[in-house]
């Protein structure tokens, strides 16, 4: 198992990008209960490739400072990966996904775990895990707070 950390001044490679975006798009079908079959493959790596080669997947990372992206490698390959924006000792992640084949690891807690020891270190105050009541969440210690309030007066 292994964590990689990647910035703006050091980019992921292409492929690694690819294979990070294919299991989102898988990761995500699975969310809308699509099955999985030959033409939603297909699909997904076009997706992928698609993201990659046009720079959208990657556009925070290539040009915002504060943006880092996290990999867990398992066997030597990607098994999660979060983006983490970075704003002095405060962090917000907005999105983290998790190869399925490899679910049996829980790697996105592994990851988060990994990451956090490093964090640690680096004296990191906050992690906002962002909005959504997924169960890992709250086994990490997530507590939820409201977004805003808005308040009339009669």
């Amino acid at each position: 198992m292994e964590l990689k950390v990647f910035d703006h001044a050091h980019q992921a490679p292409a492929h690694t990008l690819r294979h990070l975006w294919r299991f989102y798009f898988r990761r995500k079908m699975m969310w809308r209960s699509q099955k999985a079959n030959a033409l939603t493959h297909l699909t997904t790596t076009l997706k992928a490739i698609y993201e990659v080669k046009s720079g959208c997947a990657t556009a925070s990372l290539r040009q915002l400072p504060s943006a880092e992206l996290y990999v867990l490698e398992i066997d030597h390959q990607p098994a999660s990966f979060m983006i983490v924006y970075r704003h002095r000792d405060h962090l917000l992640m907005p999105r983290l996904a998790i190869d399925t084949s490899f679910g049996r690891y829980s790697p996105g807690i592994l990851l988060i775990l990994e990451a956090a020891k490093r964090w640690m270190t680096e004296g990191v105050v906050d992690f906002d895990m962002c909005r959504g009541d997924e169960r890992y969440k709250k086994e990490m210690g997530g507590i939820n707070e409201p977004l805003c309030r808005i308040e009339t007066r009669v």
